[in-house]
């Protein structure tokens, strides 16, 4: 079994990893800081691993740039995924519209089929009815509440 040779005092990595925790408000940092915290604490990389999912590598990876480049270094550098086909402000311009009346845009309720006419109409940019849907759910966060569609018969 290989052990790290630490650059830094190991005591002292965990005390700045403490503070790390304690002022950083980024969820995914502070997970990582904390599972080196974890390691850094005599908690074995195995046993951290089959706890949080992550390989021992990977753990290791999190231990090594903490050491040499500072617990600031384990915040990601940008988010996983493709860049949005959106601007920022055209969300804000599609929040707007999604906030107001979907009936003053000439639709019956705002969905993923609606957003997607409406972003192709004033933003010229093709979505999937899916991804109009995604944005809605994670990017917008409308109420989801529909109102009552049904018609009331008398009697």
């Amino acid at each position: 079994m290989k052990v790290r040779k630490f650059v830094n005092d190991p005591a002292v990595l965990k005390e700045a990893g403490l503070h790390f925790v304690q002022s950083s408000n980024d969820r995914k940092t502070v997970y990582r800081a904390t599972v080196v915290s974890l390691a850094l604490g005599g908690i074995s990389k195995k046993e951290l691993s089959a706890c949080c999912g992550e390989s021992i590598g990977t753990i290791n990876n999190w231990i090594k740039t903490a050491d040499e480049k500072g617990f600031d270094a384990l915040t990601p550098t940008s988010p996983p995924g493709r860049n949005s086909r959106l601007t920022e402000e055209q969300l804000s311009m599609l929040y707007k519209a999604v906030s107001s009346s979907a009936e003053d845009y000439g639709f019956r309720v705002w969905d993923g089929k609606s957003v997607s006419v409406y972003i192709e109409q004033q933003f010229n940019v093709s979505l999937g009815v899916r991804q109009c849907q995604n944005i809605l759910k994670h990017k917008l966060n409308p109420s989801l509440i529909r109102p009552d569609l049904s018609v009331k018969g008398e009697g």
